[in-house]
């Protein structure tokens, strides 16, 4: 597409996706077109069999890194266009946090095997009835079981459990807050309430405040 096919005024959107591999950002017009975009790789850590993480700090630096990349392409008047940014990101994937946004450890992502044990132990049908989330790999509810039973310092000393979209945007706005869409792939939220459950939060064993009660899809973040 062309320079002159794209539109000369009106709002214009950043928007990121921070996956298992990297993270991409884009800008876009109105009609879709797209002005520039940027691309920075998160380094996969494998420390056992079926184990797979990130450095959570690398979700971060690489989202401010293809942002600033691809703002840097736009004129100072294009760039006083942009209207929002918005964020996608690899669902399932977690990390425990401080209240000054450091990771406690790194991040389990959303294909991590280690919680097979967790799995058969707490993968009934109320929970599926509870989250939404069949009994599985992917939900992150049995690797917090995990970490509670492995590594149960973490989540006594954490102040959020973030989702890769809430740290994200936490960084962004300073305000620890996630998406519905997103925290509800994390399998500790109760979907007619939109809400964390203690119920559900519970075979993680941490408190309601500590995993964040997530805000509607529609609404802004900060």
């Amino acid at each position: 597409m062309t320079e002159n096919k794209y539109l000369a005024d009106g709002p214009l959107v950043v928007a990121i996706d921070s996956s298992t591999t990297s993270t991409k950002a884009i800008v876009v017009d109105a009609e879709g077109n797209i002005w520039h975009t940027a691309k920075q790789n998160i380094q996969l850590h494998t420390p056992a069999m079926d184990q797979y993480e990130h450095n959570p700090i690398r979700w971060w630096e690489t989202s401010r890194a293809t942002i600033g990349e691809v703002l840097s392409k736009l004129s100072p008047t294009d760039r006083s266009r942009i209207a929002a940014i918005g964020i996608t990101h690899q669902r399932e994937s977690f990390a425990p946090f401080d209240k000054e946004g450091r990771p406690l450890r790194n991040g389990i992502l959303w294909l991590d095997g280690r919680a097979t044990e967790q799995i058969r132990r707490y993968g009934s049908e109320h929970i599926h009835e509870l989250s939404g989330k069949p009994a599985g790999v992917s939900p992150a509810i049995y690797k917090m079981a995990w970490v509670k039973e492995h590594e149960p310092e973490i989540f006594a000393n954490a102040y959020k459990v973030m989702d890769v979209h809430g740290y994200v945007a936490w960084m962004l706005t300073g305000r620890p807050v996630s998406s519905q869409a997103a925290a509800d792939s994390l399998g500790v939220a109760d979907p007619t309430r939109s809400s964390v459950t203690g119920h559900l939060a519970s075979p993680a064993s941490f408190s309601n405040p500590t995993c964040q009660n997530p805000i509607s899809s529609s609404f802004i973040c900060g």
